[in-house]
């Protein structure tokens, strides 16, 4: 018995120590054959797999690159084949065709082929034949074609990943349904349109927990029969960029409460709010941008663990609920819609990080209440609210530190909001059109060392120019600077070497411009010091501005000639030199010829193309045609500058929307998703395709 006893215990001893020592003999032969003819047929330009069948592992198949095998048997077990991260930031992809070899792996439980590039091949049918398989990736590596309905033959699958992979498509999700211990699924980007019973398929996996169908062209949902077994484990929805209705409510309905993550963004959802207290674990619900109306309803939800209310792009009406009913929320997005009122309550949510109620109807009074427990608050937004005011005694300290802050349009003036001064975190500032009349406070400089984007613009500050390389950091690549339309003075001081984006027009400054060739130029775009008193040469230092495609200097009493590097622009797609003293002949270059008359009207000692004036000792000839098409192209001509006067007018807007749309949601983590493919996520449709427009026009012109 006791020698019994002791056998045991050596052989349980052996079973747990064996796996560390790595006692097994080695992979099978027929399986390293396997692997070394599914090698033979990939393309490998990195050389990613060149340890299988190395003269130094030759024998061990067990000891190859992402291949793992049972410590006992010997028997493949594990292919993880996602692309690597080399030191230089390059992936190493593998591509080419997928040998039926596999198959001679029949232990094969896991199989990792993602984000690799399977360019225009099909994805083979044979997977459906390695029967041991539980986790299955194929996402996003280019596979195309119709998804192989063999795949239902996989019984031991529990997870199932083939978004991503943007040219598949599928007639119906009937094998779906036979994948019974399916846990995970992920379709995202195939094209379902085809796939009108798709919810009746997944009712009939009841193990799973999570469904990843975004966009995916999903027909609106039919409705079910009563009789069906949905997943009471189910906690993750992501039904994201569809063509769902209201109806989705209803099957949602018909799961567990355990549902912890709602997506139905970007669908066609109308009608009122509903209610979602039957989901009592809720963490995320994201409706935004639908068609949804009315107002917030009394039973809207007792929500204790929500931490994600995402309500951006609908038209609700009237005010936000009693927001004290969602203790744990961390973030609140309820922009463009038609809200009126925000309740004080938001005050009580001291977990909130970020907040963003803009382009509504706000309309009455901001106070210190609406802040007052706020101590995790990173981000705010309320532009855009015109009706909206802000009234907090001198002398508060807001309970937060904010990463960013935009309240244009908003009534904080006429003095600058004291409030501001304790906050030195911050990496944005919009408070432009805020009716603001002061001079800018000495204290600023303390708040702004961080700053990557500062917009003042359109309000009526005074005074000297602060100096923005020493208040502005610019710790990242990009950096955005408006002040424009306000009264400041002076000479403009130095500004940050690395800035992207400098507005300083409309304003009463004096001096030179030679301040710019400081700028180190890299990612310099946009540049606009119109409507200034600024005089003397323009600097000869414009070649190092790679990138550079708006310059407006317009209406200031700057002299002298036009630098010949101001022709090596080839990016430049707006020039507005009007109303100065220039003098001499235009340099000659593709991008300064190409430009209106305009670009160069109100210089009288200006000459040469594309100016009717020749300069002295040039013959007179018939001035060519740059529009090269008669009056259509005349009156295209005139659409154009209409539109590039609305789009570079439109600049400001445009960095705000577009780069704090990204930028300042990545600071917090929050949703850094897919909706940012569908045009930034809170960029609207108009702004997209006046966009679009612009840029194919301005192509076009520079290659005309």
């Amino acid at each position: 018995m006791a020698a019994s006893k002791t056998i045991s215990q050596i052989l349980l001893f052996i079973s747990v120590l064996l796996p560390f020592l790595n006692l097994a003999l080695g992979c099978l032969d027929t399986e390293r054959e396997a692997l070394l003819q599914f090698k033979a047929v990939l393309i490998d330009d990195n050389g990613r797999l060149s340890s299988w069948g190395s003269e130094e592992l030759k024998n061990d198949c067990c000891n190859w690159t992402d291949v793992r095998c049972d410590n006992l048997t010997g028997h493949v077990t594990e292919l993880h084949l996602r692309p690597r991260y080399s030191f230089d930031g390059r992936f190493f992809y593998l591509g080419g065709k997928i040998s039926p070899s596999l198959l001679q792996l029949q232990n094969l439980k896991y199989l990792d082929l993602s984000q690799n590039r399977f360019t225009g091949i099909p994805i083979p049918e044979f997977i459906g034949s390695l029967s041991s398989l539980q986790y299955l990736d194929l996402s996003s590596s280019y596979f195309s074609g119709s998804i192989p309905h063999q795949l239902m033959n996989l019984s031991n699958l529990r997870y199932l990943d083939l978004g991503g992979n943007n040219y598949l498509n599928v007639e119906n999700l009937e094998w779906v349904s036979h994948l019974s211990l399916l846990s995970y699924l992920d379709l995202s980007t195939v094209n379902l349109s085809k796939a009108i019973d798709w919810a009746q398929f997944v009712n009939n996996l009841p193990l799973l927990e999570e469904l990843r169908l975004f966009d995916c062209n999903l027909p609106d949902i039919n409705p079910p029969s009563p009789h069906f077994n949905s997943s009471k484990s189910l906690y993750f929805v992501n039904l994201f960029s569809n063509l769902l209705s209201s109806s989705i409510f209803s099957w949602l309905s018909n799961f567990s409460s355990s549902l912890v993550h709602i997506d139905l963004s970007f669908n066609q959802l109308q009608g009122p709010l509903p209610n979602f207290t039957r989901f009592s674990s809720l963490q995320t619900l994201d409706l935004g941008f639908n068609q949804l109306n009315g107002t917030f309803p009394e039973a809207f939800g007792q929500l204790p663990t929500l931490t994600s209310l995402l309500l951006s792009g609908n038209q609700i009406k009237g005010s936000l609920p009693d927001l004290t009913v969602f203790p744990s929320l961390t973030d609140l997005r309820v922009e463009r819609n038609q809200l009126k009122w925000i309740d004080k309550s938001i005050g009580t949510l001291s977990k909130l990080q970020f907040l963003d109620a803009s382009y509504n109807s706000l309309e009455g009074i901001i106070s210190e209440a609406h802040f007052s427990n706020l101590s995790s608050l990173s981000f705010l937004d309320f532009s855009y609210n015109s009706l909206l005011s802000f009234n907090f005694s001198s002398d508060w300290v807001p309970p937060f530190k904010l990463h960013s802050i935009s309240l244009a349009s908003c009534k904080l003036g006429p003095h600058f909001p004291k409030w501001l001064r304790n906050q030195n975190l911050l990496s944005g500032i919009d408070i432009s059109s805020a009716g603001i009349s002061e001079n800018v406070p000495s204290w600023f400089s303390d708040i702004s060392m961080r700053l990557a984007y500062l917009n003042l613009s359109h309000n009526q500050i005074s005074g000297l120019l602060p100096d923005l390389s020493l208040n502005i950091s610019c710790e990242i690549k990009y950096c955005g600077i408006d002040l424009s339309s306000n009264n400041f003075s002076g000479p403009i001081p130095p500004v940050p070497p690395n800035v992207t984006f400098l507005n300083l027009s409309k304003n009463k400054l004096l001096g030179s411009v030679s301040f710019l060739c400081a700028i180190n130029g890299e990612t310099f775009s946009y540049l606009d010091l119109s409507n200034n008193l600024l005089s003397g040469e323009l600097p000869d230092c414009w070649a190092q501005f790679k990138v550079l495609s708006v310059i407006s200097l317009s209406t200031n009493r700057l002299s002298g000639k036009i630098p010949t590097s101001l022709a090596d622009l080839s990016f430049l797609g707006k020039l507005d030199l009007s109303n100065n003293n220039l003098s001499g002949k235009i340099p000659s270059g593709t991008q300064l010829q190409s430009f209106e008359v305009a670009a160069y009207s109100g210089n009288p000692e200006l000459c040469g193309l594309p100016l009717p004036e020749k300069c002295p000792g040039e013959e007179t000839t018939p001035e060519p045609s740059f529009s090269g098409h008669g009056e259509d192209e005349m009156i295209q001509d005139d659409e154009d500058g209409w539109i590039n006067l609305e789009f570079y007018l439109s600049m400001d807007l445009g960095l705000i929307l577009g780069f704090w749309g990204v930028f300042g949601t990545m600071i917090l983590n929050n949703k850094c998703r897919f909706a940012y493919f569908k045009c930034l996520g809170h960029i609207n449709d108009w702004i997209c395709l006046m966009t679009a427009l612009i840029m194919a026009k301005l192509q076009k012109k520079l290659c005309s």
